[in-house]
């Protein structure tokens, strides 16, 4: 089994139920699994069990605040990053984490 992934579903909540099975299949494969979401998919992804983590990105917040959460992620080491919803705020934490 492998040790961590993390996905980036910052997008409406069709999007991520389209894609949630999927997703399923592969945590089930990592000791641990993170998402990071919107607060549009919020309610529904916190109450996934196959999740130890779930942050949430809100695109309307200031510059401030969208800086503190990247640098959040600068230091994090994942196995496998995972994107599914093509922002830009998805592309750049993947070029940051390790």
């Amino acid at each position: 089994m492998k040790n961590n992934v993390i996905f980036f579903s910052i997008d409406r909540l069709g999007d991520y139920l389209i894609r949630s099975s999927v997703i399923k299949k592969i945590s089930d494969n990592f000791k641990q699994a993170e998402i990071i979401c919107s607060d549009k998919n919020f309610k529904l992804i916190q109450n996934q069990k196959f999740f130890n983590k779930v942050y949430i990105f809100n695109s309307n917040n200031k510059i401030k605040e969208k800086f503190k959460f990247i640098y959040n992620f600068f230091f994090r080491k994942y196995e496998h990053v995972i994107v599914f919803d093509g922002k830009s705020i998805s592309y750049l934490l993947l070029f940051i984490i390790k």
